[in-house]
């Protein structure tokens, strides 16, 4: 879903090109006619636009009549708001930009400032605090990985209990047959005794 798209005409599109580039992390960029365009993402996901920009270079060469300028007079009332419009979203993001800048420019002097030691264990607690994250998810994995073997222990269990019962009603049912076996032959062995008399 596109949260908003820009048109921009300027006679510095590198600049342009430059600034919205090191504004937003997440970018595609692509080369159009006579322009550029640049697709901002809210995080990774292509599915997340938040920003297209058309960045155009307005710069005419001299053999080439320069663009016709919009007139308030002959313009309709829905092409003046558009123009108003678009001239105030420029100078948002004209204003983001510099505020941006600015901010940019303050943390590079308070890093610069800040003393080896300071920096130092800046990084460290960055370090344990990226480490503690990490310990984390590993003893989250183990409790799961604790989970499912005793979860397989106890199938273990049931399996061999059920193969036991399995193997001693075999072995029920041989004996049996066995059994009927020794008194079939004990019955046939007085018949015959009989019959041999």
């Amino acid at each position: 879903m596109v949260k908003s798209n820009l048109l921009l005409y300027t006679e510095h599109p590198s600049a342009w090109h430059s600034a919205l580039c090191s504004t937003y992390c997440n970018i595609r960029k692509r080369g159009i006619s006579r322009g550029r365009q640049l697709t901002m993402f809210v995080d990774s996901d292509a599915d997340s636009i938040m920003l297209t920009v058309n960045v155009y270079n307005n710069a005419q060469p001299s053999s080439q009549p320069p663009h016709p300028q919009h007139s308030p007079v002959t313009d309709s009332p829905r092409q003046v708001s558009n123009i108003r419009a678009l001239k105030e979203c420029l100078s948002v993001l004209e204003l983001q930009f510099t505020e941006f800048r600015e901010h940019t420019e303050h943390k590079l002097a308070t890093l610069s400032q800040a003393s080896p030691s300071e920096q130092l264990r800046d990084e460290v607690h960055r370090l344990k605090t990226e480490h503690r994250a990490e310990v984390q998810e590993l003893r989250a994995a183990m409790r799961g990985l604790e989970e499912d073997n005793q979860a397989m222990k106890t199938e273990l269990r049931r399996l061999r209990e059920e193969l036991t019962r399995t193997a001693q009603h075999r072995e029920l049912r041989s004996l049996q047959r066995e059994l009927e076996g020794l008194r079939g032959s004990q019955l046939r062995t007085p018949a015959a005794q009989e019959q041999q008399s």
